[in-house]
């Protein structure tokens, strides 16, 4: 089963799909994109502020299941003793944490419109594990 997991079977197998993943990426983002700043409508009560939800809540998410992808495989990686998982591990946490910069400034923005902050102690507890995770990892892959 791991030997799937061996670094020269894994560059063998991802080095073919970055064209197509890029070109399937910049379609899917555009559609998105204008269909959520442009053709969406205003809400009621909030106006164009709720478009705002469009970009902060998929960055939420997206950081959350980082963070989680990332607790799954430090786990992984302390019992199988296998590095690879720290490495993945660690190239997760620089767009986790930009996902979750992204969601913090987006929600200020919006929770300040509503005249609250809303999930931004949840964020900041994000920020200061990615960042931390950041800057223990190469500390940790040497003392294995």
């Amino acid at each position: 089963m791991f030997k799937l997991l061996e670094p020269n079977k894994i560059f063998q197998i991802t080095s073919k799909a970055p064209k197509y993943v890029l070109f399937l990426f910049v379609v899917v983002l555009s559609v998105g994109l204008v269909e959520a700043l442009i053709l969406s409508p205003e809400d009621y009560k909030q106006s164009d502020a709720v478009r705002i939800m469009y970009v902060h809540v998929p960055a939420a998410w997206i950081s959350l299941g980082i963070f989680s992808s990332i607790t799954v495989l430090s786990i992984s990686g302390f019992i199988f003793k296998n590095k690879n998982f720290f490495l993945i591990s660690k190239s997760l946490a620089p767009s986790g944490f930009v996902f979750n910069i992204i969601a913090l400034v987006t929600g200020s923005i919006w929770g300040n419109y509503l005249g609250y902050m809303v999930g931004l102690g949840c964020e900041d507890y994000f920020d200061v594990n990615f960042s931390s995770i950041l800057c223990s990892i190469p500390n940790l892959l040497e003392n294995l």
